[in-house]
């Protein structure tokens, strides 16, 4: 269910736009289509973070790059046997079920605030378009002032987003130095198994 409130709340900014230019005969068309359209922002944000950024196992990863510099050169440690080092460690301990429940949170927060972006961005471009279409001229003027609010408003969440990613990527690396240890365990296993079966 919250998920789904995720997606009504994401998917009503972008067609806000139709709404502010006062064709309000659109609003019952906004209701219908707005969990959808959040939905898909939700998950094109979420592809872009996970496919195009690859963020979740890119080498200059900072938690993969600081495994990789405390096992040394020397080990042999690539940037995927740090990814699994770094998986395998954070879910083999039952206890440590708050540590995952922050960082899956932080990404979905990463995400979500990234699709708010993308859907505040559309509803200024639409709220711009809807009124000029409806040749309203004393309305013109306000639209253009609400884009304008609108890109400043999709640049602020995606600068939250990245700032977010910023922190969540702080939080790993303090983690990982916190309980070094386990990490360390973990690696023994993964580049032992690597290196008989390469």
């Amino acid at each position: 269910m919250a998920r789904f409130a995720d997606w009504l709340a994401l998917g009503l900014v972008p067609w806000l736009g139709l709404v502010l230019a006062r064709q309000v005969d659109a609003l019952p068309m906004v209701v219908l289509v707005a969990a959808p359209t959040g939905f898909l922002l939700q998950q094109l944000a979420r592809f872009h973070l996970e496919v195009v950024e690859r963020a979740f196992d890119h080498p200059t990863r900072p938690a993969l790059a600081l495994i990789q510099a405390r096992l040394g050169a020397d080990s042999g440690c690539s940037a995927k046997a740090a990814y699994r080092i770094y998986e395998v460690t954070l879910y083999q301990y039952p206890d440590w079920i708050a540590a995952r429940a922050h960082i899956h949170r932080c990404w979905h927060w990463i995400a979500t605030l990234r699709a708010a972006s993308l859907g505040v961005m559309l509803a200024g471009v639409g709220s711009f378009f809807s009124s000029a279409g409806a040749g309203e001229g004393e309305w013109f003027p306000v639209s253009w002032v609400l884009s304008l609010a609108a890109g400043l408003i999709a640049v602020a969440l995606w600068r939250k987003a990245e700032h977010t990613k910023m922190l969540l990527h702080e939080f790993d690396c303090a983690w990982i130095l916190a309980h070094w240890p386990a990490y360390e365990a973990v690696a023994a296993r993964v580049l032992a198994r690597e290196q008989t079966n390469p």
